[in-house]
């Protein structure tokens, strides 16, 4: 049995083409964190690599189809003696839970359909996307004694900035 686990993944468009991707993550794996693990994808086996921090594996050129997606698919988890390759450092444990808590938040489904954009513009939805969540983050630990305060999230060089005051609701926003 390996010291470490390889997690295998692939992008499949809408013409059955296929491109493939790995990560080799820390420790090795066990049946619980195995069936965690299905048990978090989409329909037990889709996710969106950007949102747990893997590579994309989109073939040249996405979307070249209307009928394209944004999803990648797992393929296999199984033991290895390869070194770990994550560039995060994750152990494979870690790496279940980053995709236990995706699913748990929403998966970011990017269509083709309402895009047709160049990867800059995805890229910059998903800093927006950093920022946002970022701040819903903050708004959620903030108590009666911090509503006067104000915070910047950055992420990426985009910057927005958040101030609660206690004022009386007017009835517009």
């Amino acid at each position: 049995m390996g010291s470490n686990t390889k997690f295998e993944y692939l992008y499949r468009d809408a013409s059955n083409y296929k491109s493939w991707g790995s990560v080799v993550f820390a420790d090795p794996i066990s049946d619980d964190i195995r069936m965690r693990l299905i048990s978090a994808l989409e329909s037990g086996e889709f996710f969106i690599a950007r949102q747990v921090r893997i590579a994309q594996v989109f073939l040249n050129g996405w979307p070249l189809d209307q009928d394209d997606h944004c999803w990648h698919e797992f393929f296999s988890v199984e033991p290895t003696d390869e070194p770990a390759n994550d560039p995060h450092g994750r152990t494979i444990d870690q790496f279940v839970d980053e995709v236990k808590q995706a699913a748990k938040e929403g998966w970011m489904v990017v269509s083709p359909r309402h895009q047709g954009e160049p990867s800059d513009q995805v890229d910059a939805f998903y800093k927006r996307l950093a920022i946002i969540e970022e701040v819903q983050r903050r708004v959620a630990r903030l108590s009666d004694d911090d509503i006067d305060t104000e915070f910047a999230a950055i992420e990426n060089g985009l910057e927005i900035r958040v101030r609660f005051v206690s004022e009386p609701y007017s009835g517009r926003v």
